[in-house]
């Protein structure tokens, strides 16, 4: 009997299994190519990414390298700012303190003018009290003694002071023109004497 045949048939179905398993073998080689490629591809973005974020950590190192001087600068100046600030503090305290001192000094000045007399002390310490008042109070001392100093010797009609011996009493202290003036101007009012006479005796009658 002739195994030949059988032998050609066997060797025929194994050539044919091998090429099926070759073909399998070139298809997943082919799918892991695939593969290969974008894992390539997907390693060159993120090599130019990290090129690219190394790009910008450098210039940010720069950036960072030049504001440094400019840190320490601003940061003198603040240092000397808060020197001078505490130097204004301290001469500050100093102000304060020689205000409080004058203003005790002043105190206790007043207290010793102001301190009632005692028998058979001389009149002079009276006259500095009435001095310090007056100073105390310029301007209403100032506007009695002008009223008493316009009223003296005048009569009558008086309009300077508060009325003379036998006056029917004055109207205060006269105003001067220019004040009056400028009263007028801020009114509104005519600074001239035309049609006084008129409205007068338009009230009258």
């Amino acid at each position: 009997m002739d195994l030949r045949p059988q032998k050609d048939a066997d060797l025929e179905n194994q050539v044919a299994c091998l090429t099926d398993q070759l073909a399998r073998e070139c298809r997943q080689t082919a799918l892991v190519s695939v593969e290969l490629q974008a894992t390539k591809e997907k390693l060159k973005r993120l090599e130019d990414s990290v090129e690219e974020k190394d790009a910008i950590i450098a210039e940010k190192n720069d950036v960072i390298s030049e504001k440094n001087p400019v840190i320490l600068e601003k940061n003198a100046l603040i240092k000397a700012r808060n020197a001078v600030i505490l130097e204004l503090q301290v001469a500050a305290r100093a102000a304060n303190a020689r205000t409080t001192e004058s203003w005790s000094k002043g105190q206790e000045l007043k207290d010793t003018v102001t301190a009632p007399l005692r028998p058979g002390e001389e009149t002079a310490s009276s006259e500095g009290t009435a001095s310090l008042r007056v100073e105390e109070s310029k301007e209403g001392s100032l506007r009695r003694v002008e009223a008493e100093e316009g009223g003296r010797g005048g009569g009558g009609n008086s309009e300077e002071g508060r009325g003379g011996r036998g006056g029917k009493g004055g109207r205060g202290v006269r105003k001067r023109k220019d004040e009056k003036r400028r009263t007028e101007e801020q009114k509104g009012r005519r600074l001239t004497n035309e049609g006084k006479g008129r409205r007068r005796r338009k009230r009258r009658g």
